[in-house]
């Protein structure tokens, strides 16, 4: 059988054992950030909206936020499109109590 008879298939290793040259990895752009956390004043609205059974959009990239719950009786609002987060917060009959300070814009424990 004569090799030299067919074409070269796109993409396959060259005849005689030669190297194909490296291709350099993809570069991928970095997954957008808009924001890192909810405020205070913005989480208030928020909850009061959620607990009327809305469908609340996240102030940063306008996709839903999802009540996330720890069991004793702590919730975080949480969008599900960008991962903006509230602090962990308690609902009081007089209003939401933060049960933690939340991190400073320029905080890399944000993103954890």
């Amino acid at each position: 059988m004569n090799d030299k008879a067919y074409p070269p298939i796109p993409g396959a290793a060259p005849a005689g054992g030669a190297e194909k040259p490296r291709e350099a990895p993809a570069q991928f752009p970095p997954a957008p950030r808009i924001r890192n956390n909810l405020t205070f004043e913005e989480v208030g609205p928020l909850w009061d909206s959620f607990r009327a059974g809305n469908v609340v959009p996240c102030p940063g990239d306008s996709g839903p936020l999802a009540l996330n719950v720890d069991g004793n009786n702590a919730y975080r609002l949480v969008c599900t499109r960008c991962g903006t987060a509230s602090s962990w917060f308690e609902a009081a009959p007089a209003g939401i109590r933060l049960r933690t300070v939340p991190p400073g814009p320029d905080d890399e424990s944000a993103d954890i």
